[in-house]
């Protein structure tokens, strides 16, 4: 758990030298400040042709948005031209992806108060499924899981940008269903009854929580952060981000 707040830290200590977007900066009139941005982003001079054309689109963005007037409240997220089923939608959307199984939670064997049904990430399921092959090392358990959620975060990479998002996140919430389903039933069936002792119910756990994070991470996992920053106008996005 030590280990855990190293990358907070980083980041934390990182972010203090993060300049701000230059979409941010052209709001308030610091032109310049943004221009710079851009150009350090690219690479590239600051009169360089590709810092004009993105400074031109911003500048457009903007003074679309400032048709309807600079000025608007946080409360439009709700009150908007359909921004109420917007923002619903969006925080639905993150609620869900916490509630489709990634995160979900189960009895924790090693405390001592497994009795309460306290809970664990579900990759600590590992621990127990494991053990059944043959496998105790809880950190095998984890680097075997996380390498398969790691590497299927690339194809969800495809996923998001060449098939439909709403197709997507059905297909995914399918698959993770029916493994879920499966993963559950084998587990209290078979690798229960037999005292975690069983590795025919063992192999096929772990085949299915591994096609479970496929399906998780190839889906669920990205679409919903790309969705919920597409479905927003300009305007009200960062607000209905915030509370997604």
């Amino acid at each position: 758990m030590g280990i855990g707040f190293i990358p907070p830290f980083l980041m934390a200590v990182g972010i203090m030298f993060l300049p701000e977007s230059p979409r941010w900066d052209y709001r308030r009139g610091h032109v310049d400040a943004a221009r710079k941005c851009v150009a350090a982003a690219y690479g590239v001079p600051i009169h360089h042709r590709e810092v004009a054309r993105e400074m031109r689109e911003i500048k457009d963005k903007f003074e679309a948005e400032s048709a309807g007037g600079q000025k608007h409240h946080w409360y439009e997220v709700v009150t908007g031209p359909r921004m109420l089923y917007r923002t619903l939608l969006g925080i639905s959307l993150q609620v869900l992806q916490q509630l489709t199984g990634a995160n979900y939670c189960e009895y924790c064997h090693l405390s001592p108060f497994a009795h309460l049904e306290l809970t664990v990430p579900v990759f600590y399921y590992g621990t127990t499924v494991f053990k059944s092959i043959g496998i105790s090392n809880s950190f095998v358990t984890s680097t075997i899981l996380g390498a398969v959620n790691f590497g299927c975060t690339f194809g969800g990479l495809y996923v998001v940008e060449n098939f439909g998002r709403r197709k997507s996140l059905m297909a995914g919430a399918m698959g993770m269903f029916v493994c879920f389903m499966i993963f559950a039933s084998i587990g209290h069936f078979e690798l229960e009854k037999d005292n975690g002792n069983n590795k025919s119910a063992g192999y096929v756990m772990i085949i299915f929580a591994c096609l479970f994070i496929l399906a998780y991470a190839t889906t669920w996992g990205p679409i919903v952060w790309a969705l919920i920053a597409e479905i927003y106008p300009s305007r009200y996005r960062a607000t209905a981000m915030g509370l997604a």
